[in-house]
């Protein structure tokens, strides 16, 4: 005889099980979503750039270079996918490099940890300074070394007001051989951008807030700028101290870059015959537009420009005005000044309010 317990624990046994087949469908990726099973709600920068169900990216991605600090050890960062060169012997603690590298390529969770958006990047860590900075003459020379190593993207999480000679050259070498170059805009909270974020081949990156709204600190021009998450992110560091937990969080146009780099590296994934103009191009055009006291904020949207390689939605593409990507002007008459390029972030080591 079958008693009514009998039938709720049967019941109760086949929805367990439905429940258990549906989750590990989702996970394997047979279906995307089902009402019964939780929805993993996407951090805010993710979502901010319109990442869900795109970040963390495990297709193939082109090759990234940071030029920083250097990245130390992290058990968050998968060290045999890191190529660690140098083109310094500056003694450096690696803090701000090993941020930056974190928002790429970590491996934690999103939970406790830090995830990162590229997982499948083979990353080059090019040490070019220390946290007090680099010379303009070495951060020129790791862009070339970048390019020479086979990187597709380069990202460049500090500037300067002016610019050398050999800076110059290095950009327009990135250019011509087809690397796309995405540099923070400073944190001058000006209108006029760092180099080499001011270079017009350049993908200059301001920083905005869960709110949309530009970063306190961040430079942003309006006519040349695309926008991304810069406040509070949440990273990878050397440890720090014996008691080091290994995470922190970093703001400003360092931590905002990063975004905008994987996103490039992504679209040349799908598209590795992409020039930097027209990557460029695809990012301005497809981003989302917001108006501000300072001018209308384009925050980059990577599923609208991942539609766009795709050749799925061409009629996302209003036309540019303000894209000269054959001029090369000397903006500045310092060209050959010693300067120095100063870092773009802000470090936590204490977990804030998320």
């Amino acid at each position: 005889m079958v008693t009514h317990s009998t039938k709720l624990q049967s019941l109760k046994t086949t929805a367990h099980a439905v429940i258990g087949v549906l989750f590990l469908a989702t996970f394997f990726g047979l279906v995307k979503h089902h009402p019964m099973v939780p929805r993993k709600v996407s951090p805010w920068p993710i979502r901010k750039i319109q990442g869900q169900d795109i970040f963390p990216w495990h297709g193939p991605v082109a090759k990234v270079a940071i030029i920083d600090t250097g990245v130390a050890h992290n058990p968050f960062l998968v060290t045999n996918r890191i190529t660690h060169l140098s083109v310094t012997t500056a003694k450096s603690t690696m803090v701000h490099g090993t941020m930056v590298a974190g928002i790429l390529v970590a491996a934690g969770t999103r939970a406790t940890q830090p995830l990162g958006l590229i997982l499948t990047s083979h990353l080059l860590a090019i040490l070019a300074g220390t946290d007090s900075g680099t010379s303009q003459r070495d951060l020129a020379q790791a862009i070339i070394v970048a390019v020479k190593r086979g990187a597709k993207v380069i990202n460049i999480s500090m500037g300067s007001i002016t610019a050398s000679t050999s800076l110059r050259r290095a950009v327009v070498f990135a250019n011509r051989h087809g690397v796309v170059i995405v540099a923070a805009a400073g944190n001058n909270a000006s209108v006029t951008n760092d180099y080499p974020a001011q270079f017009p081949s350049v993908i200059a990156v301001a920083a905005v807030t869960q709110t949309g709204t530009l970063a306190d600190h961040t430079d942003y021009n309006a006519r040349h700028d695309i926008a991304a998450p810069g406040n509070l992110i949440k990273t990878t560091t050397p440890r720090l101290g014996k008691h080091g937990q290994y995470i922190g969080w970093l703001s400003g146009t360092s931590a905002a870059a990063p975004f905008v780099t994987a996103a490039c590296a992504v679209l040349l994934g799908i598209d590795p015959s992409l020039t930097p103009h027209e990557l460029k191009d695809i990012l301005y055009r497809t981003a989302q537009t917001h108006p501000s006291s300072h001018g209308l904020i384009r925050i980059v949207d990577v599923r609208r420009a991942m539609a766009v390689v795709r050749g799925l939605a061409s009629e996302l593409l209003p036309p540019l005005r303000f894209m000269r990507p054959r001029t090369w002007p000397l903006e500045r008459a310092g060209w050959s000044r010693p300067t120095i390029s100063k870092l773009h972030g802000i470090y936590v080591f204490t977990s804030p309010r998320e």
